[in-house]
């Protein structure tokens, strides 16, 4: 390390206390402090030679800036109850027993179509057929009873 290096490094030491309070008032978690200071170190070691003048006010307007960073970051980030309402997705599938019930009205139907003779055609009118449900027209039709 140089000297410039060194200057700095003592500089930053001697500040760091101030940015991590200044950082922890802005976050409101010391973990989050920690963390922006560490990045301002960085920050300030890779711009060394513009930070020499004035380290001190250097340091803190890149740790303010960073904590401003960060609080849009996390106004942006979905809270965990967000997060879990999005993956709440209902699913397509039917459920047990809705399949259940799907099953059991197509098999009352199928036997409802095998106990069934040709209907004739005066009883086929669209318009009364419209009117009516299927097991009304079943019912009428070919004289059965459907029990729907």
């Amino acid at each position: 390390m140089n000297s410039d290096e060194t200057d700095l490094a003592q500089s930053f030491l001697r500040a760091r206390p101030m940015l991590l309070r200044y950082a922890r008032g802005r976050t409101g978690e010391a973990s989050e402090g920690e963390d922006i200071v560490q990045d301002a170190w960085l920050r300030v070691v890779r711009h060394a030679p513009a930070v020499l003048a004035a380290p001190v006010p250097y340091m803190l307007r890149v740790v303010r800036n960073l904590a401003i960073d960060h609080g849009r970051a996390q106004s942006r980030r979905l809270r965990h109850d967000e997060v879990d309402a999005l993956l709440d997705v209902p699913s397509a599938s039917p459920g047990p027993e809705q399949s259940a019930i799907a099953k059991s009205e197509l098999q009352h139907f199928v036997r409802i179509l095998r106990d069934l003779t040709p209907p004739s055609p005066r009883y086929f009118d669209r318009r009364a057929a419209a009117a009516r449900t299927l097991c009304q027209y079943c019912e009428t039709a070919w004289c059965v009873d459907t029990h729907c």
